[in-house]
């Protein structure tokens, strides 16, 4: 008999898919196993109601992949559409009984109280990230641990969903014999789908195209600098390609997923591939193999110009790199196109089309709702201990 291997699945629920990412989780190590995805739109506005509607579709997924795998997945991650969050950005002072050696407890403390203050009826906090501490009229972006005050002051983001949303999420994973590992919000997943071990490096740009639109995010010392949405996803990308050919859309995204290829000796290579005929209402139509791919590539390339020649300015230049992620990593020859076509530092993000691998990360590794404190050198330790008593 075999022995199962503890496991976790994100998921994320695109426009016109249900994603899953599947990972072995062991301690602080995580190793992806699989990426997948099931033919479940949802446009609506009832996230619950759409994982009741489709419980059983996900629950053959999940035990498929479980059994495919060896797996026990011991938690379910669930991206959370950031149409279902509320996001505040608060300050607040927030005064100790007396004069003290500020620890780590006193930071949470006031974390707690500043959450409080903030919260509205029936919403609990996913996420909450201190941007800045202020102590003694000093500025830090670490806990002041071992600082002497009587107070502090926090400058916070905290992203908060509606009670009964996460409530009944968790009574649904219950059924998929699992537990709710977390729910994320958007903006935590699409930072924690590429990076380090943790997933958040301290300053990172990422670039996430969807269905329908595309999600640039740039995040440094703790704090988003910059979020914007610009129209430009897979469906606009279908909606191009048929107004060129003169096809429908379901047809166009037929032949976008079967021909499309962003390898240069596709593009190159037309004569030999020669032309198709697809059948687009009660016609056929025929068209080029070579000439449908060079229109693509035109047209991602055009637009991500625009949205990197909009973006780049507010992240402070060419220099720095951006990660891109969403729907177009699983094409063949899509890192290279991005080192080739862009004279700034622009990678792809490993084969992941989706976030619900970012969800599953930062559910393990959630740095920035942690409060960490630098690890001092031995001597400066010593030093320190040293003018304190002497």
């Amino acid at each position: 008999m075999f022995r199962l291997t503890n496991g976790v699945c994100g998921m994320e629920v695109a426009d016109d898919r249900t994603f899953f990412s599947y990972a072995s989780a062991s301690g602080k190590n995580m190793h992806v196993i699989e990426e997948s995805w099931v033919p479940v739109p949802f446009s609506g506005d009832d996230l619950v109601a759409h994982f009741k509607e489709n419980f059983n579709l996900f629950a053959a997924e999940l035990q498929h992949k479980e059994k495919k795998h060896r797996l026990k997945i011991r938690r379910l991650f669930v991206n959370l559409p950031a149409r279902f969050t509320r996001v505040s950005t608060v300050e607040h002072t927030v005064s100790f009984r007396r004069e003290k050696k500020i620890s780590i407890r006193d930071v949470l403390s006031a974390k707690q109280y500043v959450e409080e203050s903030a919260s509205e009826w029936g919403e609990c906090c996913l996420h909450h990230v201190v941007e800045r501490y202020w102590v003694n009229g000093g500025e830090s972006f670490s806990p002041p641990v071992g600082t002497w005050s009587g107070k502090i002051r926090l400058r916070c983001r905290l992203i908060w969903v509606r009670n009964n949303v996460w409530a009944e999420l968790n009574e649904i994973a219950t059924h998929f014999h699992t537990r709710l590992g977390g729910v994320i919000a958007e903006e935590m997943s699409v930072l924690s789908s590429s990076g380090d071990a943790s997933g958040i490096l301290p300053e990172k740009a990422v670039l996430k195209i969807g269905y329908h639109d595309t999600v640039f995010l740039y995040w440094r010392k703790k704090k988003v600098i910059s979020e914007r949405r610009f129209p430009f996803g897979l469906r606009g990308i279908f909606c191009r390609m048929a107004e060129r050919f003169s096809l429908s859309l379901p047809v166009a995204e037929q032949v976008f997923h079967r021909y499309f290829s962003l390898k240069p000796e596709v593009v190159r290579s037309s004569r030999r591939l020669g032309e198709v005929s697809v059948k687009s209402g009660d016609a056929y139509v025929n068209l080029s193999v070579g000439a449908v791919n060079r229109f693509l590539r035109e047209v991602i390339h055009r637009e991500l110009e625009r949205i990197l020649d909009e973006c780049i300015p507010e992240i402070g230049g060419d220099r720095t790199s951006v990660t891109v992620t969403g729907r177009l990593n699983g094409r063949e020859g899509w890192a290279r196109f991005l080192r080739e076509h862009f004279a700034r530092p622009v990678l792809a993000a490993s084969a992941r089309e989706s976030a619900a691998f970012g969800a599953s990360r930062y559910g393990l590794f959630p740095c920035l709702d942690r409060e960490t404190v630098p690890q001092k050198k031995f001597f400066r330790r010593i030093s320190e201990l040293y003018r304190e008593y002497f």
